[in-house]
């Protein structure tokens, strides 16, 4: 026969019990010393519990944000891990084991990787009361020059060499692809009409003239 017996420390400190049995058998009753210590819980603030980023075009990273993580407790804080989600990205500078009274900082940067309100989170494991401890991680992704969805060009090649030419002749064409994205209109050469509708064209050189070749056929970009 056996007797399970569980401790619940209601306070601080140590406690000790006794189990008695009483029974017919010599030296009855029985007992069993009973010992066991209540610790204070580990408590672990966390500041800010939001942060917010300003806009930032496409594929930039902004500057650092800093999350900070108190141990209030009197026993030591365990971090066990420490995840992010969204278009945020975070650095943990030693967040692993923090002493009673102490602290440790995560710095958070914001990377959009699309227009409009970008949401995550950062989610703090740890041996605190509450575990997992969330941050809430907001950031606004705006148009960038080279990601934004009005119309772009781009030339290729970026220069062309003639040969020698006699003075009054004229060289044989070079051709130099103009390719445009986007939707947005982009105006050709000397005020031409809008190319919205081509998505890619190329360009004659020569030593005195720079025209649009514009019954070449459309090309995908």
């Amino acid at each position: 026969m056996h007797r399970e017996r569980r401790f619940h420390a209601d306070v601080v400190g140590t406690r000790i019990g006794i189990l008695s049995v009483t029974d017919n058998v010599t030296g009855s009753p029985q007992t069993v010393a009973l010992i066991g210590s209540g610790i204070a819980p580990v408590v672990v603030s966390i500041t800010p519990s939001t942060l917010t980023f300003v806009g930032l075009n496409i594929s930039e990273t902004s500057p650092l944000q800093t999350v900070t993580i108190s141990n209030t407790s009197g026993a030591t804080l365990t971090i066990t891990g420490i995840t992010i989600t969204g278009n945020f990205i975070f650095q943990n500078n030693n967040c692993t084991s923090v002493a009673a009274g102490a602290s440790c900082t995560v710095n958070i940067y914001f990377t959009p990787t699309a227009v409009g309100t970008r949401t995550g989170t950062l989610s703090i494991a740890d041996n605190a009361t509450g575990s997992p401890q969330i941050v809430t991680l907001t950031g606004t992704g705006t148009n960038s020059p080279n990601y934004s969805t009005a119309r772009q060009a781009s030339v290729s090649p970026f220069s062309l060499t003639f040969p020698n030419q006699t003075v009054g002749s004229v060289t044989a064409a070079q051709i130099a692809t103009l390719k445009s994205v986007g939707t947005g209109s982009l105006t050709g050469p000397s005020g031409s009409a809008s190319l919205e509708q081509i998505p890619e064209i190329s360009l004659r050189q020569t030593p005195v003239q720079l025209n649009c070749l514009r019954n070449r056929p459309a090309r995908p970009p």
